[in-house]
Formats: structure tokens, C-alpha cells, sequence
């Protein structure tokens, strides 16, 4: 079933805004913790971090990212579930330590911003959001993939 079926139309149509604002506004507050967010950054992962390594430079006191790519919008199109890239930049022995902190302030903005979330807690697993109700259709499967 339908999250917003028996809803009316203009509902499900605020629904789907609400959640985009939501998200936006949590990725735009995640830069005062020192993480660049990032909205359909590229086609995929790969793509994805090159966004975030371009970034960087105009972010000195940036220490992680979180972004989704343009794949991923189009799960969420398809019902798997918004899934969310994240990580330290530290590349040395304390970089899984970090990027777990990452994953953690991001979970802890998102709920903030009324946005449900899960992360297994392994940084090799991306983080979910969902529901998510995009282009009117109910997000909520949850897809494994790596950081």
C-alpha cells in the first residue's frame, strides 16, 4: 500500500516537499559540523566523491562527506530507499573512527530534521533513509552497498 494513498492528492504532493525541504535543509546544516553535503553529486559513487574531492578546497575546515548521486535518486524513484554515501577525509589509522562519527552526526541531523534514517553501524554499509516519498511514490526497502 501506498504511503499517502488514502491521502488526497495536494497531501501527498506536500508530503514529497516537506521530505525534499527536510533533507535539504538537514545537508545544509551539516556544514556547520565540518561535513560536506552533497544533492545528486555526480552519476554515481565514483562521480560522488569527485564532487566532494572538488569541494574540499573551498571547505578547509571540512572533515567528511555525505552525498547521494544521480543512481541513487533513481532507487529512490524506484522504491529502494534513499541510501546515503558517507566517510571521513582522514585516510590514516583513525579514518573508520571518523567515518563513523560522520555517519552519526548526519543520522542525528536528519532525525532532527524529522527525516527517518538507519545506519547498520559499518562503515562499508551506507546509510538509509526511509520512508522517503519522492516523485510520489513510498520509499522504505533498504539496499546494502559500500561507502
Amino acid at each position: 500500500m501506498e504511503y499517502f494513498a488514502n491521502r488526497p492528492d495536494g497531501a501527498r504532493e506536500l508530503a514529497q516537499e516537506i521530505q525534499r525541504e527536510r533533507l535539504s535543509a538537514a545537508f545544509a546544516d551539516l556544514a556547520d559540523s565540518g561535513i560536506i553535503a552533497v544533492e545528486r553529486a555526480g552519476l554515481s559513487l565514483s562521480d560522488g566523491w569527485s564532487v566532494v574531492d572538488a569541494l574540499k578546497s573551498d571547505a578547509p575546515t571540512a572533515w567528511g562527506a555525505v552525498f547521494y548521486h544521480a543512481q541513487d535518486h533513481d532507487d529512490a524513484l524506484a522504491g529502494h530507499g534513499l541510501h546515503l554515501a558517507f566517510g571521513a577525509f582522514d585516510i590514516g589509522p583513525e579514518h573508520e573512527v571518523l567515518s563513523s562519527k560522520v555517519a552519526a552526526v548526519v543520522c542525528q541531523c536528519l532525525r532532527g530534521h524529522g527525516l527517518t534514517c538507519d545506519w547498520t553501524g559499518r562503515v562499508t554499509d551506507r546509510i538509509r533513509v526511509a520512508p522517503f516519498v519522492w516523485g510520489g511514490r513510498h520509499v522504505a526497502a533498504a539496499v546494502k552497498g559500500g561507502v
